[in-house]
């Protein structure tokens, strides 16, 4: 996203709406182990760049074990 973010051009009342009637969906066949598994835990939503959270991480120096 060339500006930085993302606009939503939905009303208040709208959103309300779906909020109320959103159910989340069963969990997808195969979400418990491999790559699906590592891509639901880790990666990071849109604002955050849509990358693996370990790979943003600062990593230890000798001294922090």
């Amino acid at each position: 996203v060339a500006a930085g973010r993302i606009d939503l051009l939905v009303d208040a009342p709208t959103l309300e709406a779906r909020r109320a009637a959103w159910r989340a969906p069963p969990p997808h066949p195969g979400s418990d182990r491999g790559y699906l598994k590592l891509y639901l835990d880790e990666v990071l939503q849109a604002e955050d760049g849509c990358d693996f959270d370990f790979l943003r991480r600062r990593p230890r120096g000798p001294s922090e074990g």
